[in-house]
């Protein structure tokens, strides 16, 4: 989906909403106010369109991502229980610089 907004889509946009630009101008009128918050609406239709395209909320491209999330996951839990002491059975936060490393590799290799 282009991000450029056209009339036309501004409003298909708006007849799926069940609404028209004629519909919001007979709604407001010419007055200043009616102006302000048709534009004001029209912003809101822009952002909601802009936001439902990003790829984070695509179906697709989160199926692709999840089995990397998952695996760096697991490496993130593998590496703690090989951290921790095995007598202590637990974690000693006090050794803090050896978990942050750790957190700074695995968020590196999420971000590149």
């Amino acid at each position: 989906m282009s991000l450029v907004l056209t009339p036309m889509k501004m409003e298909a946009w708006l007849r799926l909403n069940g609404k028209s630009s004629r519909g919001l101008l007979a709604i407001y009128g010419s007055s200043i106010l009616g102006v302000l918050l048709t534009l004001y609406w029209t912003g809101l239709v822009i952002y909601h369109i802009y936001f439902y395209s990003l790829a984070s909320y695509l179906g697709p491209l989160l199926a692709t991502s999840t089995p990397i999330i998952a695996n760096v996951v697991d490496v993130f839990a593998d590496e703690i229980g090989e951290l921790g002491e095995p007598k202590l059975n637990g974690l000693n936060m006090t050794k803090w610089y050896a978990y942050e490393m750790l957190a700074f590799d695995i968020l590196r290799e999420m971000a590149f």
